[in-house]
């Protein structure tokens, strides 16, 4: 049931939340030549380290928002993994405590 609502979700948001598009209707101006110093007038399109600025809101890049985000999958990654951990121990355990002569049986 819940791959079935996942799945619709998936096909629903993207469909419900897209803007049509239009045609162009203003003309377009003929393109500006390239500077000489050859990067095409684009700058870096990656950052140098230490020549962005410090996050001022919570939610900019590097602010709390994002830190507590990374944090809280970290440690929903850390539960799903001890509770797979923890199935994988009694599982095991569970697995010793049958006798030889029945394990035998059961596989074979």
């Amino acid at each position: 049931m819940a791959m079935v609502l996942l799945g619709l979700l998936t096909v629903a948001i993207p469909t419900v939340a897209a803007e049509p598009v239009s045609a162009q209707t203003t003309p377009t101006s003929a393109p500006e030549p390239l500077p000489a110093n050859g990067d095409g007038g684009l700058g870096h399109s990656i950052q140098l380290p230490n020549s962005g600025r410090a996050p001022v809101d919570a939610g900019d890049r590097g602010g709390a928002l994002q830190l507590t985000l990374v944090s809280l999958i970290g440690l929903g990654l850390l539960v799903v993994g001890g509770l797979a951990w923890r199935d994988i121990a009694r599982s095991r355990g569970r697995s010793r405590k049958v006798p030889p002569n029945v394990r035998d049986q059961r596989t074979g």
